[in-house]
């Protein structure tokens, strides 16, 4: 299951960015013209202090020099480098650079391009800093004809940058149309997975590179259910980020609905968790328009046997939770464990959801609010578990057994004070939950109390109220150990005075003939 937004930090960003210099291919005019003023400014500074026999020092200036010249545009006569005590005869040119033939693959200049690589074609191998050669700069840029001449000296269109992208990642993620056709036209590899485990397709969806990925799919229709991490297809990857626009043109390809990833689960779970409400309508609707009942769609059962309807609960999702219950969900239907969408939202304290699901189908409630899971606890265990008073209050006025017992006989109220949920301890206490019961281990609340070392002040100044309240000094578990023994074996000092304040009985004995004064002296 995929964790809200929890989705390898996926971005929906429609900018173009110049891979070299990580910034937007849009603004690089702009920073074309602004660098070159800094840069001539700059340039005639050194060469004034050159002139006058001064030496170039390290810090602050050799690292402006550094971010000045990354920053320019220039190709040609452009500083590379300044080495230590430099006079103006050791300044060389960024021509003389071995990554400068990536530099002219962006730039496009094929005339350049081929004079480089006529008498070396290994500089094709050639990657800058960043990893990247000159075939993922040339795609990344629309440089066709950089591309032509890199598939005529017959080197790899298919070459990895660091990151495992090839030069199809790199034309996708940019939306180069032309190098994407040309790509593909010259039989490179489309399904190649990068580190991230995502092919072109799937980043095509992740950047909503929307006219990318039309030609993606005009191309190779067949890629429209490709599995890329964890399995996952594009339509998956639409569903976790709401990119209903990428959802559609998939569905329109014929992407499968019915398709689940490793962890079990399918576009609609995706949607739900993740609250994708654009794409979690889109996703009923053609499944109407295909002429399936929806009732179909929301069976669909995730690895956790989750239907849309319990991992919208999940999600917390109240669009997708009136979607589901509008076509068809019902709030007492069972996953793998019986729990109902109720079980879930009451574990969750979701009051909100409760009154939703209980005002949508109020013919339901008197049964699920009395139903079980395969632990044998009904919702308002789940509630009290959770410490979720307000829920709790809800359920008991909606008519739920405050003293229903689970497989193991816990009470809800044993059930929080396990859970060391104190409010809730409290709160059915409050509302007159049972004393006597106790857990298939004859336990009771104050074995339950001391064992978690809940505050028996706070507590205490409810149950001893209570007419019946000394039944619970009398009781003891299986071993033979009443709560004054889990007391003094705990060294639980204010406990013990509280209960014999309150009349338990020092010399109680266990099965082993053992007094609380046994487990002191330990």
């Amino acid at each position: 299951m995929f964790s809200n937004k929890s989705q390898n930090s996926l971005s929906t960003q429609k900018l173009t960015f110049d891979i070299e210099i990580n910034t937007p291919l849009s603004n690089q005019e702009n920073n074309h013209q602004q660098s070159n003023l800094n840069f001539s400014k700059f340039f005639r500074n050194v060469f004034s202090r050159s002139r006058k026999h001064q030496v170039l020092q390290q810090g602050n200036e050799m690292r402006t020099l550094s971010k000045t010249l990354m920053k320019s545009n220039e190709t040609t006569e452009t500083l590379a480098s300044v080495t230590n005590h430099a006079s103006n005869n050791d300044i060389c040119l960024f021509s003389d650079s071995p990554h400068y033939i990536v530099r002219i693959a962006g730039n496009g200049n094929t005339e350049e391009f081929e004079r480089f690589i006529r008498d070396n074609p290994s500089q094709l191998k050639v990657a800058n800093p960043a990893g990247l050669c000159a075939a993922h700069n040339a795609a990344a840029r629309n440089r066709v004809g950089i591309l032509a001449l890199i598939a005529q000296y017959n080197e790899d269109l298919n070459i990895e940058d660091n990151n495992g992208w090839t030069p199809l990642h790199h034309a996708v993620r940019n939306s180069a149309l032309d190098a994407i056709e040309f790509l593909l036209d010259n039989g490179v590899d489309d399904v190649r997975l990068t580190k991230q485990q995502e092919a072109p397709i799937h980043l095509a969806v992740i950047h909503n590179q929307l006219k990318a990925l039309e030609l993606l799919l005009s191309k190779r229709p067949e890629r429209v259910n490709l599995g890329g991490e964890r399995d996952k297809t594009p339509l998956h990857y639409a569903a976790l980020i709401d990119n209903v626009d990428a959802a559609k043109i998939l569905t329109n390809h014929n992407a499968r609905l019915c398709q689940p990833c490793s962890a079990g689960s399918y576009p609609i779970h995706i949607a739900a968790l993740n609250s994708s409400n654009r794409v979690f309508s889109h996703l009923f609707a053609i499944a109407k328009s295909l002429g399936y009942h929806t009732e179909h769609l929301l069976n669909f059962c995730d690895a956790e046997n989750h239907r849309p309807l319990h991992s919208s609960v999940i999600g917390g999702n109240i669009e997708a939770i009136e979607i589901c219950l509008k076509n068809g969900g019902k709030i007492d239907d069972q996953q793998e464990d019986l729990s109902t969408p109720v079980h879930l939202a009451s574990t969750q304290g979701s009051l909100e959801i409760l009154k939703l699901m209980f005002n949508c189908q109020s013919e339901l409630k008197s049964r699920v609010i009395r139903m079980t899971d395969i632990q044998g606890m009904t919702p308002l265990h789940k509630a009290a578990m959770g410490d979720h008073v307000d829920v709790i209050e809800f359920l008991l006025e909606e008519g739920a057994d405050i003293d229903v017992r689970d497989i193991s006989k816990r009470t809800p109220l044993l059930v929080a004070a396990l859970k060391s949920s104190v409010q809730a301890v409290c709160y059915l206490l409050s509302q007159n939950a049972s004393l006597i019961y106790r857990d298939e281990a004859d336990r009771n609340l104050l074995h339950f109390i001391i064992m978690q070392n809940l505050p028996i002040e706070t507590i205490g100044n409810i149950i001893f109220t209570r007419d019946n309240y000394r039944i619970l000094f009398d009781q003891r578990d299986q071993d033979g150990f009443y709560p004054i023994h889990y007391a003094s074996r705990e060294g639980q000092v204010n406990v013990l005075k509280t209960l014999i304040k309150h009349g338990a009985e020092i010399n109680r004995k266990t099965n082993q003939r053992q007094s609380s004064l046994h487990f002191a002296a330990e």
